[in-house]
């Protein structure tokens, strides 16, 4: 607690010195801004107005619907805007104070429309997110309307972050940071991911999967709690939930199912929020703001020029009417894949070599087809080096450097439609409005692979290459096995002479068919697709003080894994006892020979019939599925205290979930590479009910408490759980106001946990002379990645967590901020994998004996299958603090703003499986339940403004890290992975003026210096989880608006 003071006094000086005085509250009336607002509805011009105006607005839309506002396109102060909009509209705008505009109709006075800026919005848009937060009215745009008179006119009421009562005029106590489209441009945000990855409170998150069926997926992970303790949002409702996970299981929302065009805001919240979103809100919750309201037409293109390169085009068409608005996005993205072998960084610490113990070719030894019976002695191929083959330590090792793109091949098309119609008086309501939405998206991630090694074949895993093979030119010698080469003259008359001298041969290892002709950039890789689809519809209806609203949510989501590079065991048999199959380096030595055996055999690979009779392609299907039925019935003002009136909220939800996972039947039928272990088929189901209930009370005109509860019943299997909320807002004074809340969070097992683990794990092991060993002083280190299952051990209870925060905030001028929030969680019942792999295969070794049954080994003791546990096991308690700086100013040079964003970790600990671990600061790798977590992330962004120009710059910047991991005979291990510090900059030019209609240019570079990941020591020689791969990204892009 002494540093969280210590660096809330450093900032608090700070901020004090560079204040400038002369920054009154009233300044914004005369403050410039650019404004590009075409001749509408005045509803949607009051949008429009309000975010390019740095304003919050609380919208009475059915009263303004009717009234066509004028253009204006220039640079004005907010006055001479208005009186532009304005002119002739019959509405007047009129400055009350300092945060109040009241808008008076002259056609008649009996009418007044109160619109009011809301100073705690403004400055906590400022504080966390951007000053532009008028994105607070896209939440719900459905008005509340009460029994009022024409003098006395209830404006519009809208359902803010953190709660589920309708709000005129309150704010809640649950820090959020708004990340608005203005945000989004300033930070060159392409994608979802792409904003999500920058922001300081995410730890843990992979964004760039270099393997699994997560590639080409994006998700958010605050606090390294994981991805499934976040919850997303669309428009205050569930996204829904993909049918992927981390390795624990956790499911999440992938990001990349969004179009970016339909993206308003972002709106983080970083604290627990069951109690009023239910399961999965543990460490906080996103809320993707659509941009309902949108009218009119706009298109973009923007092109990405780095270590590869990316393309994307983004649309958006909206269109209101007096009692109805519809909204189309789509987005498109196409980008390029990366190997290894495209980045120098990688070269230089990889050596551009990473060697297997399975050759292609290999070296060989003699088997007895009526034994199974291998020989001692082994003889390299020949031609191991001129096929691709490394000769190393008396072996024909293959390498697998490229078979592996850390960043796949990316095609994404991705459609979000909205609408809503307002149906008036029906039944007893005094209105009705219904809604809905509806998503589509196809993505598709396709990344390099290589021939994977067979050890399925009949003789104790082992393939015969019989001595009639027609390119098997060894035969048994006084000293073992020769090679007779039948280049020469000698050698062919030897072999014209005698065909069938050849002895019967295996590889030394796992047959690896064609190697590196099917492998790497040769390959037709793995595709990983994902498709989605989402629907919504609902009404909201209002009697009196009373609203009601309800829907119901589809979200359907399916992953597929296309992967070729295997082989059918029996038809790779026929191959080589047909001799139409040549596993030996001569086919690439010299693929025209033609062998002196039968004189009509070519030593050229046949791809084509390879391909047709031998591989196949495996396919391996999940599917999710999430169903809600949601009713929430609110009243802002229940009854009245001496402070203003209590709200209330009550409801309930009905939630069912399901996975399912369908392994490849050549595969799991034990046809194919492996004889079992294949992907178990997996099916979870989960069902909840759940109710819940809210008040807002206002304690004093200057406090407002929060209360909630919510109840949830996931069936016998889980149980119950029931969790509270209280948060409390203090505006201590004009300028500064405190906030803090507590309540517990819980987090139901997901689909795939109830059903069990399917995946799959990189593990190293010990070989000697061909074969796994234990303690052979003579082994060497290698690696395989074989699948895995992680099945239930008993019921699984839901993952709790109480949480608290604290914060403060400080506005004493309007473009000046500052903001310091402390958090703490406390979690208990983890469900874990009680091991891990490569912990169960340590264990194994542990009496020097390889027997562990959850273990399915191959002939030469390579694992191919390894089963592990899972269970509630596990506790963490974490705390830190969240700290914004905000600070601007306007001159005769333009407008001048600077932020600052910080997330600083200040413990974590963890107890796993009886152990302690202290998570902060770590790479993580042994816990197998968190990410990598650097102590301290954070940004600091610069921005210009003057006239049609915007110039912006942003240093981001991750803590160093102690490098735990121990696999793979890591340099850095015991060591600290070094921080990262990067630079991005970017110009933009509205060109409206000079074409007449809404226009922009766009360029910029991220990481400008091009700086590379640090050193992580050992493969994949970077850290996915906190560093950007792709170095020096620079991109154009342009737009129209009509």
């Amino acid at each position: 607690m002494d540093d969280l003071i210590l660096y809330y006094c450093i900032f608090l000086i700070l901020f004090m010195v560079i204040s400038p005085s002369s920054l009154a509250k009233n300044a914004f009336r005369n403050e410039i801004f650019q404004f590009n607002i075409p001749r509408q509805s005045a509803d949607v011009t009051l949008i429009a107005f309000a975010e390019q105006a740095n304003l919050t607005l609380i919208v009475p839309f059915d009263e303004v619907r009717v009234i066509t506002s004028n253009q204006v396109v220039g640079r004005y102060s907010i006055e001479e805007a208005l009186s532009i909009l304005l002119l002739g509209t019959g509405l007047e705008a009129a400055f009350n104070d300092s945060i109040r505009i009241t808008f008076v109709s002259n056609q008649d006075t009996g009418n007044t429309m109160k619109i009011r800026k809301n100073f705690l919005s403004a400055m906590l848009g400022v504080i966390f997110g951007t000053s532009q937060v008028a994105d607070v009215i896209a939440q719900d745009d459905t008005p509340k309307r009460g029994n009022t008179s024409l003098n006395d006119k209830t404006i519009e009421e809208v359902i803010i972050m953190g709660s589920n009562i309708r709000q005129s005029d309150k704010e809640t106590a649950a820090p959020v940071q708004y990340i608005d489209r203005a945000s989004m441009d300033l930070t060159s945000s392409a994608t979802a991911s792409d904003v999500i990855i920058n922001l300081p409170a995410n730890a843990g998150s992979v964004i760039h999967p270099v393997g699994g069926s997560n590639i080409g997926s994006a998700n958010l992970n605050l606090r390294n709690l994981g991805p499934g303790s976040t919850l997303v949002l669309i428009n205050g409702r569930r996204a829904g939930k993909s049918p992927l996970g981390d390795n624990l299981g956790n499911q999440f929302y992938d990001l990349n199912q969004l179009p970016l065009s339909m993206v308003r805001s972002l709106d983080v919240q970083t604290d627990g929020a069951s109690a009023i979103y239910g399961s999965e809100a543990v460490a906080g919750v996103v809320n993707i703001s659509t941009r309902k309201g949108f009218d009119g037409v706009e298109l973009s293109y923007r092109r990405e020029d780095s270590s590869n390169e990316a393309n994307i085009i983004n649309f958006a068409y909206g269109s209101n009417s007096e009692r109805s608005s519809f909204a189309l996005y789509a987005t498109s993205y196409n980008a390029g894949k990366n190997y290894r072998s495209d980045f120098d960084f990688i070269n230089e610490r990889s050596g551009g070599t990473l060697l297997s113990t399975s050759g292609s070719p290999d070296e060989y030894q003699t088997l007895d087809p009526l034994t199974g019976a291998r020989g001692s002695g082994k003889i390299i191929d020949p031609h191991c080096a001129e096929a691709g083959g490394i000769v190393s330590g008396g072996h024909c090792r293959y390498n697998f450097y490229d078979n592996t793109s850390p960043i796949p091949a990316a095609e994404r098309l991705s459609f979000f439609a909205e609408f809503d119609y307002d149906l008036g008086e029906l039944f007893t309501f005094d209105g009705v409005k219904v809604f809905g939405e509806v998503g589509y998206t196809d993505n598709k991630a396709t990344r390099a692979f290589g021939a994977q090694v067979n050890g399925n074949g009949s003789y104790n895993g082992k393939f015969l290459i019989p001595g009639s093979h027609p390119f098997n030119f060894f035969v048994e010698g006084t000293d073992g096995l020769e090679y007779v080469d039948p280049t020469t003259a000698a050698g062919a008359q030897y072999w014209q002479a005698n065909p069938d001298a050849a002895a019967n041969l295996t590889t030394s290892g796992s047959l690896r068919p064609i190697g590196q002709a099917i492998s790497g950039r040769n390959s037709e890789g793995v595709d990983i697709i994902n498709t989605s689809d989402r629907y919504m519809f609902g009404f909201d209806a209002y009697r009196g003080d009373w609203n009601v609203s309800a829907w119901y949510q589809n979200y359907e989501h399916e992953n597929s894994s296309l992967s070729s590079g295997r082989s059918i065991a029996s038809a790779l048999q026929a191959g080589l006892m047909e001799g139409t199959f040549n596993p030996f380096g001569i086919a690439y030595a010299d693929p025209s020979f033609l062998s002196p055996k039968d004189g009509v055999s070519t030593a050229e690979h046949d791809i084509q019939r390879y391909m047709n009779e031998i591989a196949y392609t495996e396919v391996v299907g999940l599917t999710s599925s999430q169903e809600t039925i949601d009713l929430v019935v609110s009243n802002s003002e229940l009854f009245e205290l001496s402070a203003g009136y209590v709200g209330f909220a009550f409801g309930f939800q009905k939630r069912e979930e399901t996975f399912s996972s369908t392994p490849d039947q050549l595969t799991n039928a034990g046809l194919g590479s492996i004889a079992s272990g294949g992907f178990p088929l997996v099916d979870g189901k989960t069902s909840v009910d759940s109710v819940f209930a809210e008040f807002a009370v206002p304690v004093t005109d200057r406090i407002d408490m929060q209360l909630a509860l919510r109840h949830e019943d996931h069936g016998d299997t889980v149980g119950t759980t029931t969790d509270p909320k209280i948060a409390v807002l203090w505006q201590m004074t004009d300028e500064m106001l405190l906030r803090t809340s507590f309540g517990s969070s819980f987090q139901a097992p997901s689909a795939i946990q109830t059903g069990g683990i399917a995946g799959s794990a990189a593990v190293d092991f010990q070989v000697a002379n061909g074969r796994v060993t234990c303690n052979d002083p003579n082994s060497t280190t290698a690696d395989y990645i074989p699948r895995t299952a992680a099945k239930v051990t008993g019921g699984l209870s839901p993952q709790s967590a109480d949480n608290f925060n604290l914060g403060i905030v400080w506005q004493p001028a309007e473009k000046s901020s500052l903001s310091l929030d402390y958090w703490r969680y406390d979690y208990s019942g983890l469900i874990v994998n009680v091991q891990s792999a490569q912990s169960v295969l340590d264990a194994d070794c542990d009496d020097g004996i390889l027997n562990d049954p959850n273990i399915t080994r191959g002939s030469d003791g390579v694992p191919l299958f390894i089963a592990t546990a899972l269970q509630n096991a596990d506790s963490a308690t974490t705390d830190g603090f969240d700290a914004k700086l905000s600070y601007g100013f306007s001159g005769d040079l333009g407008e001048f703003e600077f932020g600052l964003t910080l997330s600083h970790v200040l413990s974590f600990d963890a107890i796993l499986s009886g152990v302690k671990y202290d998570v902060a600061g770590k790479r993580n790798a042994k816990t197998n339940s968190f990410g990598s977590m650097p102590e301290t992330s954070g940004n600091v962004s610069a921005n210009w403004t003057r006239n049609n120009h915007k110039l912006g710059a942003t240093i981001r910047y991750k803590d160093s890290y102690l490098q735990d991991d121990s696999s793979r005979s890591n340099k850095l291990f015991g060591k600290n992975i070094d921080s990262f510090t990067t630079l991005d900059v970017q110009y933009r030019f509205d060109s409206s003026e000079l074409f007449g209609l809404g226009s922009w240019l766009l360029v910029g570079a991220n990481n400008l210096t091009d700086e590379e990941p640090p050193e992580y020591g050992a493969r994949e020689f970077f850290d996915d989880q906190v560093h950007p791969l792709r170095g020096r990204v620079l991109y154009a892009e342009v737009g129209l608006k009509f």
